[in-house]
């Protein structure tokens, strides 16, 4: 006896192979080869039109019932047609068991067939139907001694969907799930709905015809889009080109924050280099009437294999999508990229085997609150078809386990796409229902219980004086230890929205070209959190008012060399400077660069030279802390570098013991210690303990990915990652200075000599340089630097 083995459809795409014996092969003739042909390749619907005619020419031949009926339950708007034809199927069975030309699988897709069946009369599905085919398979197995383990495996899997279908129907959640209508939904597909934050647009895909006339004119999929005015949604407008092209599928995945930039999905059709298919983007224009030439996401994605779906974090710095690579667990499975400091994408990594599976997982949707990813999984817990999934981030690439979400939102067939809003009380998914329109319909749904929401959320404004807004960002931090937690940006209007968790404290970073930047310190209370939630609408945040600096181009550059802030008040070269500036031009800018140095010792000198320049005649409105951002010919600038002058080092006898030490490397975009160098750290702290009086400073470094103002974080990072390991072993922080120059002084060539990028000398520049600035009285320090095998 044959058995067969058809994988469901997906929603997008299905592969699954099944063998043919020698007699079924010599007795089905041309018409059945090309049947099961167009079933191999996922092609039901013309597998359909082979089996109608076959159906026709050979009635009541059971293995036709048989293919008939696995054919229509992998066709979302013919699935129930399959429950009439399997039946007939397994009376074959019944009758002659071992001599039947139809599987034995064919009680199992009868089951299936049962569970996704809604009973208008029984008011509800046939899940009793469902597991007594399973139940009578059984039978049959264990009567005549079956030995097929894939068979029992198949049986097996599905009695527990029925089973999962039946315990979570029977404790439904409470919330609502709405069909979006038929100004929305068609007979055909619609699916994959994203909006903006203020959820007055939707864009959604959908294979409607372009001519609603002619219901033959089947075209590609498109995407459409529609507002909402006066509370209904108006009737979908596709759009034009360069979004949807007129040989391929295009299908909607993701929507920027800011309603701008939209992510969709194009076949291979029009695209010979990505014949799979890529992941695009485009740019809505300031008119928002049209779109700008779609271009590929990024190429860190594979041109051999399909991604379908991809989901952008809320600042833009993460995504989630979903690739059929077949290095992973099976099917499709989720992966992440993280953005590198240099802007790039850094290489995918696949989720762990905890959220993906043997089975499809589709979908992905990261919530705005940057730790809750929802999707759509054939496996775990499933109670048929796809089924939406809720984790939790918690770690590098880390996640809770999968939470089944439940009925109603999902239901015994496919139920994908889910999106949710910032404030988790309204969202869409797409889903085939007993009330739909034939195939994927959408859905809007008011959850209660399925978001816990433990992050609130704020909307602002940036104000700034005219009328030509520039592009605001806001840089969020953890104040306490200077994490990032995200950047946001303000749309068109200088608008903003971000979340915030309730007791943490937060130092937000406003920041636009040609403007002072502005930082507010700001921990969200319990009691706005509970007002977030009773209000279910984001809190307004304070008005953040951005005052222009002036545009001007750097003309001199006077570094301040100093020993004790008493002496740069005394300078006289530096009151000369000040002096023939001012002579030269009477609204001279003066910048007081402290390298982003937040320590007392550096403000005090920071301030001592400010009061410098107040007291030789600078306006006050004319001093600045930091460098300037961009230039403007025609302004004369003064920049005031501070810088640590040189101490002479107090000789040490040739008698003293020398301690060698090595300087500390670090792995690319990283400030964490690494555990080969506890060694060498050790050796200094007992060094520093052992010679109380010695000074030294740490000099942090990067390599040359990455911005100036980024490297120079990352650079401070690494060198007071070094003063802390020192100091939480007893080391008196007093005694040791930091200092931070970002990709300055390369001990190695970062790139090659025919500009190709150079890793093993990048590795050297990631460092923190020790230098002696006063030696101990016992023993004598050497930092020894590290030297490149290679330059």
């Amino acid at each position: 006896m044959r058995t067969i083995y058809f994988l469901l459809i997906g929603l997008f795409i299905c592969n699954f192979s099944f063998a043919q014996t020698e007699k079924t092969k010599k007795k089905s003739g041309t018409n059945m080869q090309k049947a099961l042909f167009f079933m191999e390749a996922g092609a039901y619907d013309e597998a359909a039109e082979v089996w109608e005619r076959l159906r026709n020419k050979r009635q009541n031949d059971p293995e036709i019932y048989y293919y008939s009926g696995v054919t229509f339950l992998n066709i979302r708007k013919s699935k129930s047609e399959a429950k009439t034809y399997l039946e007939l199927a397994v009376e074959d069975i019944r009758k002659f068991t071992k001599d039947s030309k139809v599987p034995l699988d064919a009680f199992v897709y009868l089951g299936i067939s049962h569970r996704i069946t809604y009973n208008e009369a029984k008011g509800g599905y046939e899940f009793e139907e469902s597991l007594k085919a399973f139940n009578e398979l059984k039978n049959i197995i264990e009567t005549n001694n079956i030995k097929d383990d894939k068979l029992k495996d198949f049986l097996a899997r599905e009695e527990k969907i029925t089973r999962n279908a039946i315990h979570n129907m029977d404790k439904p959640a409470n919330f609502e799930v709405r069909n979006m209508g038929s100004s929305i939904n068609t007979e055909y597909s619609e699916h994959s709905a994203v909006f903006n934050k203020e959820e007055t647009i939707l864009y959604f895909t959908s294979k409607r015809p372009k001519n609603p006339d002619n219901n033959k004119d089947i075209t590609n999929e498109d995407i459409f889009v529609t507002e909402l005015k006066n509370y209904q949604w108006q009737s979908p407008e596709r759009l034009g080109n360069p979004v949807n092209s007129d040989k391929s599928h295009d299908a909607t995945v993701s929507l920027s924050s800011d309603g701008n930039r939209l992510y969709f999905f194009r076949d291979g059709s029009s695209d010979k280099k990505n014949k799979y298919g890529a992941i695009y983007m485009t740019e809505r224009s300031n008119d928002k009437k049209n779109w700008s030439e779609p271009e590929i996401f990024t190429n860190k994605l594979s041109k051999k294999t399909r991604e379908t779906h991809l989901s952008v974090s809320s600042d833009g710095n993460l995504v989630f999508f979903t690739s059929n690579e077949g290095k992973g667990f099976g099917g499709s499975d989720i992966y992440v990229m993280k953005k590198l400091s240099n802007g790039s994408w850094g290489d995918p990594v696949i989720l762990p085997e905890n959220i993906n599976t043997m089975f499809d997982e589709e979908t992905p949707f990261l919530h705005p609150d940057g730790e809750t990813l929802y999707f759509s999984s054939k496996g775990h817990n499933s109670m048929g078809g796809f089924d939406i999934f809720m984790t939790k981030i918690i770690g590098d690439n880390k996640y809770s386990d999968p939470v089944n979400l439940g009925y109603p939102i999902n239901t015994p067939d496919d139920d994908v796409s889910f999106i949710l809003n910032y404030e988790g009380t309204h969202g869409y998914l797409s889903s085939i229902r007993n009330e739909g329109y034939g195939d994927l319909d959408l859905y809007e749904f008011f959850p209660q219980g399925i978001y816990e929401n433990n992050s609130l959320v704020y909307a602002g404004t940036v104000l700034v004086d005219g009328d030509k807004y520039p592009k605001a960002s806001i840089t969020i931090k953890d104040n306490k230890n200077g994490e990032l937690q995200g950047i946001y940006n303000a749309d068109e209007n200088m608008d903003y929205i971000f979340p915030l968790q309730p007791g943490k404290e937060y130092l937000l970073l406003y920041k636009a070209a040609g403007f002072n930047d502005v930082e507010i310190r700001y921990t969200p209370s319990d009691n706005e959190l509970i007002a977030f939630k009773n209000n279910n609408a984001p809190l307004e945040f304070e008005a953040v008012v951005l005052e222009r600096i002036a545009r001007i181009t750097p003309d001199t550059r006077n570094a301040v060399f100093y020993k004790n802030t008493a002496e740069i008040a005394n300078e006289p070269e530096l009151k000369q400077d000040v002096k023939k500036a001012l002579s030269e031009n009477n609204n001279v800018i003066f910048y007081i660069n402290d390298n982003n140095d937040k320590s007392e010792i550096t403000q005090n000198r920071a301030n001592a030279l400010t009061n410098t320049l107040l007291a030789n005649g600078v306006p006050a409105g004319n001093i600045f802390r930091g460098l300037p951002e961009s230039e403007n010919a025609g302004q004369k600038i003064v920049i005031l570098n501070i810088k640590e002058s040189e101490e002479e080092i107090a000789p040490i006898q040739e008698s003293h013991k020398e301690v060698i030490v090595e300087n500390i490397l670090f792995d690319f975009d990283d400030y964490s210690i690494k555990s080969v160098y506890k060694t060498n750290l050790d050796k200094i702290t007992e060094y520093m303990k052992n010679n109380p009086s010695a000074k030294i400073k740490l000099i942090g470094y990067t390599d040359d990915h990455g911005t100036n103002a980024y490297n120079l974080e990352l650079s401070e990072k690494r060198a007071q990652s070094v003063k802390n390991y020192l100091v939480n072993n007893g080391v008196n922080p007093k005694s040791i200075e930091v200092d931070n120059l970002g990709a300055k002084n390369p001990v190695a060539q970062n790139k090659t000599t025919d500009g190709e990028d150079n890793p093993e000398g990048r590795t050297y520049n990631r460092r923190v340089d020790i230098k002696v600035l006063q030696q101990g009285e016992n023993e004598l320090l050497q930092p020894v630097q590290i030297t490149p095998d290679n330059n």
